[in-house]
């Protein structure tokens, strides 16, 4: 995978349960129910089945040896990280370059000059479900 670096400033200040590698007490207790069995609420989320819409006005631009993508972030409550894909045939045959993203926005180092790309993200809930590709954007490296 490509490295995906944040810009400066670029990551927003989250609910400490939120970030990634915490648990969210609300979502990690185990509660009981009239019956006596133990059922998670972490269980109960995992039904979740509907996948977050796809991140919507992505942009990319070319900067000082850095192709810079951003998009608007998503609302959904249970929003978890972005991936971010790439190829150099428009319209697919797109590899995942980046996971995990939290910010709605990062940079990845230019890496081969005249060469077109073409990026689109998707979302991921905390349930696990993705979203279908944003738009795609495009982006030419100087020669």
């Amino acid at each position: 995978m490509v490295q995906c670096f944040f810009l400066a400033g670029s990551i927003p200040s989250r609910p400490s349960s939120r970030r990634r590698g915490r648990p969210d007490r609300r979502t990690s207790r185990a509660r009981r129910d009239p019956t006596g069995s133990s059922a998670s609420s972490s269980a109960r989320l995992s039904a979740d089945k509907a996948a977050p819409a796809p991140p919507r006005s992505l942009t990319a631009s070319y900067r000082d040896g850095q192709v810079l993508l951003s998009w608007d972030e998503n609302a959904e409550p249970d929003l978890d990280a972005y991936s971010v894909f790439r190829s150099t045939t428009p319209g697919g045959g797109y590899i995942q370059v980046a996971a995990g993203i939290v910010p709605n926005q990062c940079a990845f180092r230019a890496q081969d000059a005249g060469v077109t790309y073409h990026f689109v993200v998707t979302a991921r809930d905390k349930s696990g479900n993705d979203s279908a590709h944003s738009l795609e954007t495009s982006v030419s490296v100087p020669r």
